[in-house]
């Protein structure tokens, strides 16, 4: 829940952010000036309508200037033009999400208008003439606004000299800025002759990477991924929580068929033998979880040795049980003084016996069984007796029920009985 919280709050300062800050970011610019790399060429009246208007450009650092002389003599609407071209015959650039234009321009003469043109193709056509040309423009007064001025894009509209020339009508005015060709600036379509100068520093479109509605959509989008994200991590951890509270318990299911709990009687029995002084199995109902978890969790080592005195019941038979009793007592006391403080010794039952042996190898263990087998021989024993024990030895496995880990080691010991007693058996998984 803590992260989840966190999350929701990192989630909410982006959001913040690209919200309130849209103004200032996702900013793109193309500029449009003499060293822009794109070609710039001049016309007028007299290149296009066998007019008498002359034009010359020069160039000083980064400033144009246009000179031209316009006369009506030749054609009675004169003009002069400086053209930026943007793209091919039938390839040009896409305006669609640039908002606006700056223009840093001036103009001296009869007349302080001056035309903006936008030309756009129509066609994929290479042999492309006007009527498939279309032009958007503004006329505007540089000095009006010192010479420094932004046009929002969608102020241009569709020229009405292109719309009267080819007979258009109401539906060929819609303004389309995908495939724009040139960039135009002109005299106004007022202007009287005479000598004009235009100054041309630069053009700046503007706008954005992406729209203010495809990053309302984005943030929507990060907010649903984010929450299907919290609610498949909240099942996975739900599952593993339930997961995990089966498995416990199927693990103690398995300890307690392996001690044989059956009776609410024996569940609240004493952990010490009385004879012996000894844990008994009910001890191990603690620990044995533990040891089970450290294995499957931590590949830690647990072992098993269980042994059995051999040929008990003759003991009790000819020296009585007191003997026999003592020779138990013995042999506790003896394994005790030689086993590790983390070993659990436990009388398993009647002469049997175990020593659970956590971070233990199956290897080390049959050590420390042979280690007991073998000084068994210098035990003094009650009424000098010669005592000796079979033992079986297993190691659990990952993933092994803990009944199945007791019964090799049982296994083991049966085959110690009959194959000579006295010695020590090893079982692996097989």
């Amino acid at each position: 829940m803590k992260y989840f919280l966190w999350h929701a709050l990192a989630l909410l300062v982006v959001t913040a952010v690209l919200a309130l800050g849209y103004a200032s970011l996702f900013n793109k610019h193309l500029v449009i000036n003499s060293e822009s790399g794109h070609e710039i060429q001049v016309g007028s009246d007299a290149v296009s309508n066998a007019g008498t208007s002359s034009v010359a450009l020069n160039r000083q650092n980064e400033q144009l200037t246009l000179s031209c002389t316009l006369d009506n003599t030749g054609y009675a609407y004169p003009y002069c033009n400086l053209n930026f071209v943007l793209g091919t015959a039938t390839k040009g650039l896409d305006l669609t999400s640039y908002e606006n234009v700056r223009l840093k321009l001036s103009i001296d003469g009869p007349d302080n208008d001056l035309r903006i043109y936008l030309t756009a193709s129509r066609s994929s056509s290479i042999q492309m003439g006007d009527e498939m040309r279309k032009y958007y423009s503004v006329e505007i007064a540089p000095s009006d606004f010192n010479n420094d001025i932004t046009i929002p894009l969608h102020l241009f509209k569709t020229a009405q000299w292109w719309l009267d020339a080819y007979g258009k009508n109401l539906f060929d005015t819609e303004v389309n800025l995908a495939n724009v060709l040139a960039l135009q600036i002109s005299t106004s379509s007022a202007s009287v002759p005479g000598d004009y100068q235009i100054r041309f520093e630069q053009a700046v479109f503007s706008g954005k990477i992406i729209s203010r509605a495809t990053l309302y959509l984005l943030i929507i989008a990060m907010w649903g991924l984010s929450a299907l994200v919290y609610v498949v991590m909240h099942w996975r951890s739900t599952q593993l929580q339930l997961n995990e509270s089966q498995r416990r318990t199927d693990q103690l299911q398995q300890i307690n068929d392996a001690l044989q709990l059956q009776s609410k009687t024996y569940q609240q029995a004493s952990q010490r033998d009385a004879l012996t002084g000894l844990y008994n199995r009910a001890a191990l109902r603690e620990r044995a979880q533990n040891w089970i978890e450290r294995v499957e969790q931590h590949n830690d080592r647990l072992s098993l040795v269980l042994f059995d005195i051999d040929h008990f019941k003759a003991i009790n038979d000819n020296h009585g049980h007191d003997a026999g009793d003592a020779v138990l007592i013995q042999l506790a006391k003896y394994c005790n003084e030689h086993i590790r403080h983390q070993d659990l010794l436990v009388r398993w039952g009647g002469e049997e016996f175990a020593i659970f042996c956590p971070q233990t190898e199956l290897q080390f263990a049959e050590m420390l069984a042979n280690k007991i087998r073998n000084g068994m021989r210098s035990v003094d024993w009650p009424e000098g007796l010669k005592v000796t024990a079979s033992f079986g030895v297993s190691e659990l496995y990952v993933g092994e029920p803990f009944t199945e880990f007791v019964n090799r080691a049982d296994q083991a010991l049966y085959f110690s009985k009959q194959h000579g007693r006295d010695m020590v058996s090893v079982t692996g998984l097989d």
